[in-house]
């Protein structure tokens, strides 16, 4: 997005038909499919060498809620992206959120002997709803408050996302101006 930005190539996304919102923010890295490839290909390995059963029900649910994830996460980095209508630099809040999205990683127990830090990855940057929450899921901990919490963080970042975006838009000086 600040690429995007300081270089003025957003004017032609606002251009488009439909919601520019969408047009500007996506972009394909395929890096990152090789990155989930792998991630599958380990997770797929784990689970049978591990032996634990697979309930449809659970499965299902582990399928919408890592979709989900997929949401929070596309929705908090273009929160961080969209900073570059405000900031020349903005980098190093891009690098900050993938720091924080390290932590997705790692399960919610792992949080709780830190109050700042639980209260960070449940609701500041709740990356703890991309992974963690999805596979306590699947193995059949059924925490129904974090299932309706992703849910809720996921509605809230959507607002926010948008809302930002057209507040930023409002301070875009574009190329043509």
């Amino acid at each position: 997005m600040g690429q995007l930005v300081r270089q003025g190539s957003l004017d032609k996304f606002l251009l488009y038909p439909g919601k520019s919102f969408f047009y500007a923010t996506m972009k394909f890295e395929p890096e990152l499919l090789i990155h989930f490839l792998v991630g599958l290909s380990l997770f797929v390995y784990a689970w049978v060498q591990a032996g634990f059963q697979l309930q449809a029900i659970n499965f299902l649910l582990f399928i919408i809620l890592i979709a989900n994830g997929l949401f929070i996460a596309y929705f908090v980095s273009i929160i961080f992206g969209i900073t570059a209508f405000w900031f020349t630099e903005n980098k190093h809040l891009v690098d900050f959120y993938w720091l924080f999205e390290t932590l997705s990683k790692y399960p919610p127990s792992f949080f709780s002997k830190s109050t700042i830090l639980t209260l960070a990855v449940y609701s500041v940057l709740p990356v703890v709803f991309l992974v963690a929450v999805p596979t306590e899921i699947l193995i059949g901990r059924i925490n129904y408050l974090a299932v309706v919490g992703s849910f809720l963080v996921t509605a809230v970042m959507a607002i926010l996302a948008q809302r930002l975006w057209r507040l930023g838009l409002k301070n875009y000086a574009s190329v043509s101006r």
